[in-house]
């Protein structure tokens, strides 16, 4: 593995994390009242609709993809294992 790698699938995952975690922390801390309930009235919008739709089953195949993944791993590995599909 070579130092990109390393980086990119090593380093950059934690620090993304850890950032997110951080910053999470510091606006609870300073700014106590800026997470309200005001951000989820875009989804009354019409023009969204359609869009966030899209985006809750994008995520939901995601997850679903994922669970089969760790339910059915040798089945995953043997799909893998013919590189010819």
């Amino acid at each position: 593995m070579n130092t990109i790698d390393q980086l990119i699938f090593g380093v950059l995952p934690y620090l993304a994390m850890a950032l997110f975690f951080i910053e999470t922390i510091r606006r609870y801390v300073t700014e106590k009242y800026s997470y309200t309930t005001m951000s989820s009235q875009f989804l009354e919008n019409k023009q969204h609709f359609w869009g966030m739709m899209a985006f809750h089953y994008g995520i939901i195949g995601t997850i679903a993809g994922h669970i089969i993944a760790f339910l059915l791993p040798k089945s995953v590995l043997w799909w893998n294992s013919y590189p010819i599909r």
